[in-house]
């Protein structure tokens, strides 16, 4: 038995002979020796005694210095001192996450493990690259031993909102915030935009304050050996606006900046200058309130104590602590201020609180003078306050107000009976007006025969002659018209024919405020005055006639009497 001796010791495999032989002449040996190979068992196992541990971690900041790594023979195994050349031993880095040249110096080298040095140490260089990277990784196998290096990123980046001061009409409906990155990164850096209720700006109301997210995707690396620029981007988002109806001042609220991805812990909100993690947006109120006058026409009747109250409406909610002011002006038609109603004037102030209806009162004047029916005068909605201010006038912004005239005038014949006799040819009737004009009046007189005929009995009477006009003037005026009879020679009794006086359809200005009393209508009686005898005269005629006519071309006179003898 040969025993073989475990001696720790790295070598190569190694033999030994054995050989065999015997002194006596009686023993032949055929085989008389033997070769014993001896193979090596012994692994050079290199362990790590710097760092002790198989990750070693570093901050990127203490980057462009030298990162020591050393191993060693682990168990007490050592190279054999004939092992002269040593035993060869690879160091080689290997990228992960990091990238060799630009975030570590790459290593591959060969080391050599002799007796009485069985260990070695190598230096990695770690690159400081001013990249925000996040936790990047190589390996270094320093032959059968593996060390991981990890860089812990210290670089960071500056994020700030720009402008920090926005402004929005409320009908635009939203607002976009924009997020400023400077510095360069390789990984998505997420912050996120919350807006709050700082200001009078209400959450829900007047903006949506939902948390909202700002993505920066990975940018394309800039690399000029160990030197990093830094680069400036934009990232931008829609912050809601409520668009409602309601009129208010202008209001604000602020977006505050914050980081979201808590593994990017080296994305901070820098205090920059002038650059703060915030923005204040002011919202600009763009609506207005509908302002209209209650109606477009008004009636109001002239007479004591008589006006009209002319109101305002308004369509939409006020929120706003600064007064709307309108104002309601009267303007001459066909009727005049200070004659026929009290101009007025009146400036109204719109608040959210309730108050007084928005109304004006406008007295109209009685001035007892007959007017034409058609008179108004308006009342206008406008714009009282010279600021601008959120007040839009809608229809109806003019108001007609008419003024129905209760005062009348009375046209009426002198007397309600005439009587004339035949015998008197031409005669006046006369009719009167009582009360003040403001127009021209005018009546007709239409004749109807009783028992008198026209042509016969009395002159016929044309339409021209028939029509009066009265003018403004003299509280009580009269005109007359002419007519004559007809005297026909011919006993025959009184006799009639009537007048009548007639508005309807007359010109200038027939009204209604024209009253035909006390007398609309007069009788005109002839009276016949013609006697007849009954009795033949000399020349063969019956008749004597008590007033002159003539007879046989001569005037004379009959008078009639009870005697049969005939006079000349």
């Amino acid at each position: 038995v040969i025993q073989v001796i475990d001696d720790k010791t790295y070598e190569n495999d190694e033999s030994l002979l054995v050989l065999m032989g015997s002194d006596d002449p009686r023993v032949m040996v055929l085989r008389d020796r033997a070769v014993v190979a001896i193979l090596e068992d012994d692994e050079l196992n290199l362990e790590l005694t710097q760092p002790s541990e198989p990750v070693t971690v570093v901050r990127e900041s203490e980057g462009n210095q030298t990162l020591q790594l050393c191993v060693h023979v682990a168990g007490g195994i050592t190279v054999a001192e004939h092992m002269v050349d040593g035993v060869p031993v690879l160091v080689e880095t290997v990228d992960q996450t990091a990238v060799g040249g630009r975030d570590y110096r790459p290593i591959k080298v060969e080391h050599r493990l002799t007796h009485g040095n069985e260990g070695f140490c190598v230096n990695v260089t770690v690159y400081d690259d001013a990249i925000l990277e996040g936790t990047e990784t190589f390996l270094v196998h320093l032959g059968s031993a593996t060390a991981r290096v990890e860089i812990m990123d210290d670089d960071g980046v500056s994020v700030y909102l720009e402008p920090a001061s926005l402004s929005v009409s409320e009908g635009e409906g939203m607002v976009e915030a924009c997020v400023v990155l400077n510095g360069l990164f390789e990984r998505a850096v997420n912050v996120s935009l919350q807006p709050h209720a700082t200001g009078s700006a209400k959450e829900g109301l007047d903006f949506d304050s939902s948390l909202l997210s700002v993505t920066f995707a990975v940018t394309d690396k800039e690399d000029s050996g160990s030197e990093f620029t830094n680069a400036t981007t934009v990232r931008c988002t829609t912050v809601a606006i409520v668009d409602d109806s309601i009129v208010e001042d202008t209001e604000n609220f602020t977006v505050e900046l914050l980081t979201t991805d808590t593994s990017v812990v080296v994305v901070a909100l820098e205090a920059l200058p002038g650059k703060p993690p915030e923005a204040t947006v002011t919202i600009l109120d763009d609506d207005k309130l509908l302002v209209h006058l209650a109606k477009s026409l008004y009636h109001v009747q002239e007479g004591p104590q008589a006006s009209v109250l002319i109101c305002v409406n308004y369509t939409g909610e006020i929120e706003t602590d600064q007064p709307l002011t309108v104002a309601l002006t009267t303007e001459n038609g066909s009727a005049f201020s200070g004659s026929d109603y009290i101009p007025a004037k009146e400036v109204f102030n719109i608040t959210g609180a309730a108050g007084h209806p928005l109304c004006l009162g406008i007295v109209v004047m009685d001035d007892e003078t007959l007017e034409t029916y058609e008179e108004r005068f308006y009342v206008l909605l406008q714009m009282a306050a010279a600021r601008d201010q959120p007040v839009e006038l809608a229809e109806p912004s003019r108001a007609s107000v008419f003024i129905e005239d209760n005062d009348f005038v009375s046209i009426s014949f002198e007397k309600g009976q005439f009587s004339v006799t035949e015998e008197e040819g031409e005669f006046d009737v006369c009719v009167a007006l009582n009360g003040s004009l403001a127009v021209s009046v005018g009546v007709a007189i239409q004749a109807s025969s009783l028992s008198a005929q026209p042509g016969e009995d009395y002159e016929p009477i044309s339409t021209g002659e028939l029509l009066l006009e009265f003018h403004p003037g003299s509280l009580h005026q009269t005109q007359c018209i002419s007519l004559a009879t007809v005297d026909d020679r011919t006993e025959e009794g009184d006799e009639s024919f009537s007048l009548t006086l007639l508005t309807t359809g007359v010109p200038p200005n027939a009204t209604r405020g024209v009253l035909l009393q006390p007398f609309a209508t007069t009788h005109v009686t002839i009276s016949d005055q013609d006697a007849y005898c009954p009795q033949e005269t000399t020349d063969g005629y019956f008749g004597r006639y008590e007033w002159p006519v003539t007879y046989r071309g001569e005037l004379v006179s009959f008078p009639c009497s009870s005697s049969s003898s005939s006079s000349s």
